[in-house]
């Protein structure tokens, strides 16, 4: 899991000021997780605020030769669908199970080591030299072990706004903290 906290002194000190007056904000938490969700929720339809680096041209084809229409960080919507909003006595949070979301979120630059496998083929070259599909297993190839260097950049959809943390302060004082 993912934790990432929010720095903002302002929300910090409302929200401990509301603490010391009240021994239960379990309602207002589970109004901030909303808030929280929902400003995840836009980072992922705006493709980032700000926007997020551009996919590049090799990613691009890749995804259109696999039928990937989605958006940015959208590919088969796992990552977004994961996301849970959670809360309690006296937290709000969103989080995620998924274990590339880090990279997802921060970035990687560096290289992976790719363990020894096996991959199924399904594909072969026709006469002509063109690939053709097969519904059929066609064979087993063993692949050995390597590392492949990688370069992704970072795509924070664990992001607040200031519009968002606007949202958060404005949720605040309706409860009654202001």
């Amino acid at each position: 899991m993912i934790r990432i906290e929010i720095k903002d002194d302002n929300i910090k000190a409302t929200l401990l000021a509301l603490h010391s007056r009240m021994s239960n904000l379990s309602p207002l938490m589970a109004t901030l997780s909303g808030d929280l969700m929902r400003s995840v929720q836009k980072n992922f339809a705006e493709e980032g605020r700000p926007k997020w680096d551009a996919l590049k041209p090799s990613t691009l084809a890749d995804r259109a030769k696999k039928g990937y229409t989605g958006s940015i960080l959208q590919r088969k919507g796992g990552l977004l669908s994961s996301i849970q909003a959670q809360s309690g006595r006296n937290y709000a949070a969103v989080t995620t199970n998924k274990r590339y979301a880090a990279v997802q979120q921060f970035g990687f630059k560096g290289s992976v080591a790719v363990k020894a496998h096996t991959r199924k083929i399904f594909t072969t070259k026709g006469k002509s030299g063109k690939t053709l599909k097969h519904k059929k297993l066609k064979g087993i190839a063993n692949v050995k072990a390597f590392s492949r260097n990688m370069n992704i950049p970072p795509r924070p959809f664990f992001k607040l706004t200031d519009e968002d943390i606007k949202t958060i302060m404005e949720s605040i004082a309706k409860y009654g903290a202001l």
